[in-house]
């Protein structure tokens, strides 16, 4: 008996009704895409970096009474009296200007006005809180800072550092300011820039560690700034190779100038090397349409 073969469907777009079997295809075709949106959209959602929760009460002014400190950066430590077991409590807060500058400029301002230094006595400042991941920040400048009260005649000698030993750490280089509160995101390659003019101002740099919530502030063998050394490491993942202290609730990282300098110089010359591969590519792209 002759087995009879059904034809091969042909459809034309402009016929009123699709043939049975294309419409089957299309159907399946429209469920499985569908299904693989859906998931790939609950992908997309699930790996999504949650919105971060710091904070700038810019607009918002506060008033802090504290004992200040410039080394290794300027900070204020804010005493909150003693717990149970007559253990001090306190915050250390780090000083930052207006804009991209540093705190330094306000508080010799403060000094020259008063006549008298005020490292290590409690006065009252008056700034705008920046907070987030257990960490503060606060803005002063001197236009709301000209009349500050100093209630200590003596000076408070600062605690000295805990050493934590050596240690190799990869993370990244932030600028605190916009990191903890001013911008969102305060850190990779879309705010490099913006960290990069942070840092050279005069805002201390701050080594956020890969992966955790650990951070560090940035400074030389001497406890001196390290602004422009890690200005070309801004905004990459870097390994860094240095003492840990700890003062306070805040970690500092004492580095080597020489070695930041060889890291800088490094990232420099892979930078360059990438721009000479990238136009010799495009060299021989136009050349071979010729």
């Amino acid at each position: 008996m002759k087995q009879i073969t059904k034809p091969d469907e042909f459809y034309v777009g402009y016929l009123p009704t699709v043939p049975i079997m294309t419409m089957t295809f299309l159907k399946r075709v429209i469920i499985v895409m569908t299904v693989l949106m859906i998931i790939l959209c609950g992908l997309l959602v699930i790996n999504q970096r949650q919105f971060a929760t710091s904070n700038f009460e810019y607009g918002i002014p506060t008033q802090l009474e504290g004992v200040v400190y410039k080394s290794p950066v300027p900070h204020l430590i804010v005493n909150f009296g003693s717990d149970q077991f007559g253990t001090k409590l306190s915050k250390t807060i780090l000083l930052v200007g207006f804009g991209k500058s540093g705190a330094g400029n306000v508080l010799e301002t403060i000094e020259h006005k008063m006549g008298r230094s005020i490292v290590g006595k409690s006065i009252v400042l008056t700034g705008y809180l920046i907070y987030g991941d257990g960490k503060t920040i606060f803005q002063i400048m001197e236009s709301e800072n000209g009349n500050s009260v100093m209630n200590a005649t003596e000076g408070q000698v600062q605690n000295p550092m805990i050493d934590k030993g050596e240690a190799a750490i990869l993370g990244e280089v932030i600028d605190p300011k916009c990191y903890f509160g001013v911008m969102k995101p305060g850190e990779g390659k879309p705010h490099r820039s913006c960290a990069i003019r942070c840092i050279a101002g005069g805002i201390p740099p701050v080594f956020h560690v890969a992966y955790s919530s650990a951070y560090f502030i940035l400074v030389g063998e001497n406890l001196e700034p390290v602004n422009e050394q890690v200005l070309a490491l801004v905004g990459d993942q870097v390994e860094l190779k240095g003492r840990m202290m700890e003062m306070n609730e805040w970690n500092v990282l004492v580095l080597d100038k020489n070695e930041l300098k060889r890291l800088a110089k490094t990232k420099t010359l892979k930078l360059n090397l990438l721009a000479m591969e990238a136009g010799m590519t495009l060299c021989g792209e136009h050349g071979s349409g010729n």
